[in-house]
């Protein structure tokens, strides 16, 4: 999932392509989310919170074009996972 949301087209891919690619990654990634949740309803946010770990480990891949995107998607969930917390009490 992480791959048909995140990855970028190779470099040199036209304009028509990219477009294509998107939209067809986009059908096919909710489709399959969709017959997913139909037989595992209770799992998808269990596939969901792997996200992170899937998108450090490729951005550990060093793959440069990804990079931009995936560093932005990380950032993203940590300032998301920050917002859930409760505020602490700092007091003693």
């Amino acid at each position: 999932m992480l791959l048909l949301k995140r990855a970028d087209p190779l470099p040199g891919t036209s304009l028509i392509f990219r477009g294509l690619m998107a939209a067809g990654r986009s059908l096919f990634a909710h489709a399959y989310a969709r017959a997913y949740r139909q037989h595992n309803h209770d799992r998808l946010k269990q596939v969901d919170s792997w996200a992170v770990v899937h998108a450090a480990a490729r951005l550990a891949e060093g793959i440069k074009v990804e990079e931009p995107r995936l560093i932005a998607f990380l950032d993203s969930a940590r300032r998301r996972a920050r917002t859930r917390r409760r505020p602490r009490d700092h007091r003693l």
